[in-house]
């Protein structure tokens, strides 16, 4: 179900996606508009399209260590992903591919309480 769910998501990106020509600086510009706003940054709506691109290659369900795709694996090894990701620039191993803009947004979330979505969850689901 789990990896359905990311397939789901990859395609419906590749759909919003220009397939000629990306425009990585008006993707730039938004990102450091929703660093300098007040509204939320989420893990579904903010991060995990940026760890679906830089790091499920090898982080994936399958790895024993992180799964970047798990809202609550993320979670619960969200200080390592904060010295790697965004401190120390060790990840993504190919370091270099990740744009600092990326690594910004992924600290304000984690410094702003790193939530997981806008919606409530169900009372029953933990």
């Amino acid at each position: 179900m789990k990896i359905l769910s990311m397939l789901l998501f990859i395609s419906l990106l590749n759909l919003s996606c220009d397939p000629v020509h990306e425009n990585t600086q008006s993707i730039d510009d938004d990102l450091h508009e929703k660093i300098k706003s007040e509204e939320p940054i989420t893990f579904d709506q903010d991060i995990l399209p940026i760890f679906v691109q830089r790091c499920i290659s090898c982080h994936d369900d399958f790895d024993s260590y992180l799964d970047a795709s798990s809202y609550s694996d993320v979670k619960s090894k969200i200080r390592k992903i904060l010295k790697t990701v965004v401190e120390t620039k060790t990840m993504p191993s190919d370091a270099q591919n990740m744009p600092q803009i990326e690594r910004d947004l992924v600290e304000k979330w984690i410094n702003d309480g790193a939530l997981k979505s806008l919606t409530a969850p169900h009372p029953l689901i933990k």
